[in-house]
């Protein structure tokens, strides 16, 4: 059977209330599905129904055994291990089934990988050495070059949330400090 979509991840914010959340992609195994809270893996907690035929009706559900708080992001994500699990012998009978679950198994490969990096940043591919992969996240810093490694992202040193109300606040003082001056000096503005 073909798989008709490249969707492998749907995603879902709490309502604080509901605990099942549906599926409608194509799923080989229960322990491929992978659940995210606010961007965080959850080892457990969860249990993974699957529709019996995944050709004909692909997907199911996850169910979470405590609803998750209101506005939580709920990240459902089929994560299919990156092995080959056929093993064909010589001269033995050729299954269509087997064969069809095997291409469908590197298909579903393929679309993790492409969701992968659609979500990462890329450089020109002609730019050799360049190395876009995204510093560990810290809150309020931005990405920059590094100026050690001129090709490598690295998070800034300043908060930039910080920096921003720092510079606002000089802007307001040298404004108020400059109209304080005219008006000892008696100039006026218009």
């Amino acid at each position: 059977m073909t798989i008709s979509t490249t969707n492998n991840k749907m995603e879902y914010t709490s309502d604080g209330i509901l605990v099942a959340y549906t599926l409608d992609y194509k799923v080989l195994d229960a322990t491929h599905m992978t659940v995210y809270l606010d961007g965080v893996l959850q080892s457990s907690g969860y249990t993974v129904d699957l529709n019996a035929d995944q050709d004909n009706d692909p997907g199911g559900t996850v169910t979470l055994d405590t609803a998750p708080a209101a506005g939580v992001l709920i990240t459902l994500l089929r994560t299919v291990p990156l092995t080959q699990l056929v093993d064909y012998q010589p001269y033995d009978p050729f299954p269509a089934a087997t064969h069809e679950r095997a291409l469908d198994n590197l298909t579903l490969q393929n679309q993790q990988q492409q969701e992968e990096i659609d979500r990462n940043s890329q450089g020109i591919g002609t730019e050799p050495g360049v190395d876009t992969t995204a510093p560990v996240y810290d809150a309020g810093k931005g990405w920059m070059w590094s100026e050690s490694d001129p090709k490598k992202i690295v998070n800034s040193d300043v908060n930039l949330n910080q920096l921003g109300l720092q510079v606002a606040a000089d802007a307001s003082a040298a404004s108020t400090s400059a109209y304080e001056a005219s008006v000892r000096e008696g100039w006026s503005y218009k």
